[in-house]
């Protein structure tokens, strides 16, 4: 009896799988992409390449910054796709760079995306360098500021979290206490033996 529970259980879970993908697959899900909403900030052309960089958010912010760099044929404004792009970031000659390698998927070949954190606000420069097997290479340097956050960590947030945590604890001791005198208000069970 218990062997057919089981697969009665494994029936459903299979039914709820399929129900579940089958629905993902008409409802058009989509992977979340950050160059959908990036703006651009910089466009310039260099060589045979015209380099377009946006990013989220707009006017950058210290944390993660999420850079879409798109690289075109400046003759033609084709896109080019095989590239390779790399962003470099740098606060004042004497600090050590940010390096990221920005890479294209296959569902955005036109856009190289890249995450770089940032610690600090101030006046940074970026250096994009794109090459290509077809139409060699380019490099481009943008200034770039980064502002601080518009939301600081401040201690209201750990109050909430102390508030929450005492809720929690406090309607399980309500709740434990409860059950106890319900118990002892219905006397000891004649089944269970000492």
């Amino acid at each position: 009896m218990s062997g057919r529970r089981v697969s009665t259980h494994r029936g459903t879970l299979w039914q709820a799988l399929s129900f579940a993908l089958l629905l993902m697959l008409l409802s058009g899900v989509r992977p979340a992409l950050g160059h959908e909403r990036a703006v651009e900030i910089f466009r310039e052309v260099d060589g045979q390449f015209e380099i377009v960089v946006a990013a989220l958010p707009e006017k950058p912010r210290v944390g993660i910054v999420h850079f879409s760099v798109t690289p075109l044929e400046a003759a033609t404004g084709a896109v080019v796709s095989d590239a390779n792009v790399t962003l470099t970031v740098r606060r004042g000659p004497d600090r050590r760079p940010i390096v990221a390698r920005a890479v294209n998927t296959p569902a955005a070949p036109q856009f190289y995306d890249a995450n770089i954190t940032f610690a600090t606000a101030g006046d940074w420069s970026m250096t994009v360098e794109v090459q290509s097997d077809e139409l060699g290479e380019a490099t481009v340097e943008m200034p770039l500021r980064v502002d601080d956050q518009r939301i600081t960590p401040n201690a209201a947030g750990a109050y909430i979290l102390l508030g929450i945590v005492i809720l929690l604890v406090g309607g399980s001791v309500h709740l434990w206490l409860s059950s106890r005198r319900a118990r002892a208000r219905r006397g000891p069970d004649p089944r269970v033996r000492l």
